[in-house]
């Protein structure tokens, strides 16, 4: 193998080329500055008289583990194009672009005993997002898609009343089915606005950081004080619709139980209270199938989802519009509504005997 040496001459050159050149595919661009980061890094740690393959063997495989790279990102919609002509799925000029988001690069000397993550925090230290990482020797790479952390729907312990013929699975649970199209996609996650994160890598109990600057898309229309307008609605509507979801998971486990104890009329009567309660919440009546969104009315999480899809997704650089704030304001007054009496039942005589032993 032949022997490999970087030069200053040479790394200022790619640098160069990378800067100001401003035609091509930005994504390309990104891949090459990593690359030209990456060799930055490396000749700034060679000797005057190291070669490549010998400083790899000498000084990274003796290094501990550290963030070795993370690139700027841009704040950005995808967009999916439909290209009509003779461009085939097979076709050998295909190409795939990286994932969407920022990448992470990382090194481990050795394969590690305790748990790998990576955590982004903003400038204010709060957790955005939580990503398991991989747990090899050498250099990984994860990718944060910039978006708060993925929603989890909790899966629902009971049937709808009068269709028993809803399975339940081997632990009693089944899914919760969210309607695919006009409310489906608002169980993605807000992304993060432009500014400055904090990279954790997170081995054990030791942290490595490194910081990350999420940049505007320059071809956005919106302006700083649009998107972070529309990234503090979409915020709100975040924390929300987990609330929502929470009360769903605690109520559908308190359902099981009370449903479990038929012969008891205090139990029967708690039940009946709380199926009230989660009936304001979802659909409880639906089955799974997905025309039931239209035999039954949406209730304060349909709701939620439906305006996170026409403005977290459908327009995250523009400001949310006054109808969508309004409609928010009434939705989450129910919400509240609910939590309220959610926590009075909880705390009442007729509860005591259900409540789980602490």
């Amino acid at each position: 193998m032949a022997k490999i040496k970087i030069t200053q001459k040479q790394l200022d050159k790619i640098r160069e080329s990378i800067g100001t050149n401003h035609d091509g595919n930005k994504m390309t661009k990104q891949q090459l500055f990593t690359i030209a980061t990456l060799a930055y890094k490396m000749w700034e740690n060679l000797s005057d008289d190291d070669q490549l393959e010998d400083w790899m063997t000498s000084k990274v495989a003796q290094t501990e583990q550290s963030i070795i790279a993370v690139t700027k990102a841009y704040f950005y919609d995808e967009v999916e194009e439909k290209i009509d002509g003779m461009k085939t799925e097979d076709s050998f000029v295909n190409g795939q672009n990286p994932p969407y988001g920022a990448d992470i690069n990382y090194y481990l000397k050795e394969k590690s005993k305790d748990s790998v993550e990576v955590l982004i925090r903003n400038a204010k230290g709060e957790l955005v997002q939580r990503m398991n990482g991989i747990n090899r020797p050498g250099i990984n790479r994860v990718y944060w898609d910039l978006r708060h952390q993925d929603y989890v729907l909790p899966p629902l312990r009971t049937k709808p009343r009068g269709k028993d013929w809803v399975k339940l699975n081997g632990k009693g649970e089944r899914a919760m089915f969210i309607y695919d199209l006009d409310i489906g996609p608002g169980l993605t996650a807000p992304m993060a606005p432009m500014g400055i994160y904090t990279v954790v890598l997170k081995i054990g109990q030791q942290e490595y950081t490194q910081t990350l600057e999420v940049l505007k898309d320059p071809n956005s229309k919106g302006d700083e004080a649009t998107v972070n307008a529309q990234y503090t609605f979409g915020l709100k509507l975040f924390n929300s619709i987990n609330t929502t979801l929470t009360m769903i998971d605690e109520m559908e486990q308190l359902r099981a139980t009370l449903l479990a104890k038929s012969n008891d009329k205090t139990a029967v009567s708690v039940e009946n209270k709380v199926y009230a309660l989660e009936g304001r919440l979802h659909d409880v009546h639906a089955t799974g199938a997905r025309m039931d969104i239209f035999r039954n009315p949406p209730q304060v999480l349909e709701r939620f989802l439906s305006m996170a899809k026409e403005s977290i997704i459908s327009s995250a650089d523009s400001q949310p519009t006054d109808q969508h704030q309004e409609v928010f304001e009434l939705v989450n007054q129910q919400m509240m509504e609910v939590q309220n009496a959610w926590e009075l039942l909880k705390q009442s005589r007729e509860m005591k005997r259900f409540r789980p032993a602490r």
